[in-house]
């Protein structure tokens, strides 16, 4: 993309940035939808070690080709602007450019998140004919750390390729490579960075690896709050000496310097009532994988999508959640209102919906929390 500018930004839309109170204003009541995940299929040709959905096989029950077209039908029909294509690995189906193309051809904003080692040539010039808002690649190192976090030898250089061919071929996609900070790669986050840029990507962002899924089994390796800082300090030294790339997050807004002149509230909560996530089984929750929660409001092949998530009250219960008091941290923090906190599927799993993320509660606890985000 063209006319870049330095900024610290997060890929939602900005209305996931404000508050209950004020959503529920600005849509006299009724908040429509206007993103959704679809988790297009379970099967993998990978086996990373932090998978948060335990990704490989190809579920027995997956949605079919018609069963997704039918979802798109509705959301857009409800609404909906902002389309995010998961997985798995998307391209372990063989009709998933076709998906996109759909979704394409209604003008949602569409974004597609690939680790890039089933992409060809071929398979990125016909999607760089789509109108796609956004190719999300996943880059967890250099070779050797990236190769060992993905159980898979070789995979570094294949994504790198496609990030490669993908950058020289779509003029108005951005592309964003994305790396997930864990003790594995911690010391060699900024040098990813500058492998992104090298590749001619748009962007790189960094997460935080949480006990989701496989990533349950790397404890040891979860980084320290004083490790996200230092990461996220070493990026924009980087990004300030090159201002024509911008940097993303999905770290919360704590961690980022107060003296970034271009920092945006965060926009990264991941429990919203303009928010719907499916699963490749058709199960429907808010997001795509709290499907095994209580948040699941049944599934997209028996009903229809305004009756699984405003008809259902599912809906209200998120409205609900949001609207309960702060824990820990949180009820002290600057963004409370704008951020919900420890993502809702670890919460949950913990046995606790409302915990305050553990990262920003460590953050305080050592005394490291900004003061100018802390409410008085």
């Amino acid at each position: 993309m063209s006319d870049k500018s330095f900024s610290i930004e997060n890929e939602n839309l900005r209305i996931h940035g404000t508050s209950l109170d004020d959503m529920l204003q600005i849509f006299d009541g009724e908040i429509p939808l206007q993103k959704a995940q679809i988790e297009c299929t379970l099967g993998c040709n990978l086996n990373c070690l932090h998978c948060s959905v335990s990704a490989g096989q190809v579920r027995k029950d997956e949605l079919s080709f018609g069963d997704i077209l039918r979802f798109i039908d509705e959301f857009y029909a409800e609404g909906g602007l902002y389309i995010v294509i998961s997985g798995g690995e998307p391209f372990s189906r063989s009709d998933t450019i076709d998906i996109i193309e759909y979704a394409t051809d209604y003008g949602l904003s569409t974004v597609l998140l690939t680790n890039g080692t089933l992409l060809n040539e071929e398979m990125i010039e016909r999607l760089s004919q789509l109108k796609i808002y956004e190719m999300q690649f996943s880059v967890d190192g250099l070779r050797e750390t990236h190769d060992r976090f993905r159980n898979t030898a070789g995979c570094f250089d294949k994504t790198l390729k496609s990030i490669r061919i993908a950058s020289e071929k779509f003029k108005n996609t951005r592309i964003l490579v994305k790396s997930t900070v864990s003790k594995f790669n911690v010391h060699e986050i900024k040098d990813v960075a500058r492998l992104a840029i090298d590749t001619g990507a748009d962007m790189y962002a960094i997460q935080s690896l949480m006990p989701c899924g496989r990533a349950w089994q790397l404890s040891e390796h979860y980084p320290s709050p004083g490790e996200i800082l230092e990461v996220v300090r070493s990026l924009i030294g980087l990004f300030e000496e090159n201002p024509r790339y911008s940097i993303g997050t999905q770290v919360k807004p704590v961690f980022l310097p107060v003296e970034v002149p271009s920092f945006f509230p965060y926009l990264g909560s991941c429990l919203s009532p303009t928010l719907v996530g499916m699963d490749s089984r058709g199960d429907i929750a808010p997001c795509s994988v709290m499907t095994d929660t209580f948040l699941r409001a049944g599934n997209i092949k028996r009903k229809g999508l305004r009756e699984l998530w405003r008809n259902s009250g599912l809906c209200d219960k998120v409205m609900e959640i949001l609207k309960r008091e702060k824990k820990g941290i949180c009820k002290k923090c600057y963004f409370k209102d704008t951020c919900s906190g420890v993502c809702k599927k670890l919460a949950i799993d913990m046995g606790d919906i409302d915990l305050p993320s553990p990262l920003c509660q460590q953050l305080y606890d050592s005394g490291l929390f900004p003061e100018k985000y802390l409410l008085t």
